[in-house]
This record gives C-alpha cells, sequence and structure tokens, in this order.
C-alpha cells in the first residue's frame, strides 16, 4: 500500500477541508510508523536466524 495514494483519496474524498492539526496527525502517525519498522528490522539483523 501507498501512504501517500491513500491520503490523497482520502483527502479528495471529504468535503470539508483538510485542517493543518490532521496533516500534522498524519506526519506524526507516519514517522511513528517508520521508527517502529526501523526499530524491528534492528532487531531482526540482530536475532541469529
Amino acid at each position: 500500500m501507498n501512504n501517500t495514494t491513500t491520503i490523497a483519496n482520502a483527502g479528495a474524498t471529504s468535503s470539508k477541508p483538510v485542517s493543518l492539526g490532521d496533516i500534522r496527525d498524519l506526519m506524526k502517525t507516519m514517522e511513528c510508523r517508520m521508527r517502529l519498522r526501523r526499530r524491528i528490522r534492528q532487531r531482526g539483523y540482530q536475532l541469529p536466524t
């Protein structure tokens, strides 16, 4: 799934304008996801296969 496409579609379908707060929340959630993925990857590399 591509995050940019889903966000764009949501903005297009919703009739009300997107507020700066919503965008900030989206950015925060995306940052948290990226950090979690990095942590999981680092742990995966450290674990013996």
